[in-house]
């Protein structure tokens, strides 16, 4: 009897072990399914994508705003040809082309960082060396790709985004200090 007690005992015993590592696992399984899922929702995007094109307008649309407004007095002209040779480096047909004009846009650019706030030249220095360096790597990328078409629209992809760069970093240059403090 006191065995068939014990046996009695230990089959609960077992049992409510078992239940409980059940809940356990259970508990750890939608633990780890829901850390899961929150982490693929946190990664996906929230609607703030935007194309090539679209940075690309928008960056246009706001530099042609400001410099309508009159605020790129005393560096009008070299604003002017920076623009011109923009558009030059975005609607390049040849290799040459696009690398007279980013060495150009480059040295204006640098010019004009002189001239910036202290916390926007930085920012048009790096813009002036990736400018002047333009012509090298896409050169050297176009050389070596065995797709010349795929190459070449990427090389126009980067001369896009960093025309947009650049007139982003030109506009918050004229809306703020205006290119008036001296080296």
């Amino acid at each position: 009897m006191m065995r068939n007690m014990n046996s009695h005992f230990q089959m609960k015993i077992k049992r409510a072990l078992n239940s409980n590592f059940v809940l356990i696992i259970r508990a750890l399984a939608t633990l780890t399914l829901f850390i899961s899922v929150m982490s693929l929702i946190s990664c996906a995007p929230r609607g703030e994508s935007k194309s090539l094109d679209e940075i690309y307008v928008e960056s246009l649309a706001s530099f042609k705003e400001v410099i309508s407004s009159g605020e790129a007095q005393g560096v009008k002209s070299d604003i002017d040809k920076l623009t011109l040779l923009l558009n030059n480096l975005t609607s390049a047909t040849s290799q040459a082309a696009a690398a007279q004009a980013s060495k150009e846009a480059g040295d204006i650019l640098t010019a004009l960082s002189r001239k910036a706030n202290y916390t926007s030249r930085a920012a048009m220095r790096e813009l002036a060396t990736q400018l002047e360096t333009f012509n090298s790597s896409e050169m050297s990328e176009l050389s070596f790709s065995k797709d010349k078409q795929a190459a070449a629209g990427m090389s126009a992809s980067k001369a896009k985004l960093l025309a947009a760069r650049t007139y982003q970093a030109l506009t918050l240059e004229l809306s703020g200090t205006k290119f008036k403090f001296k080296s």
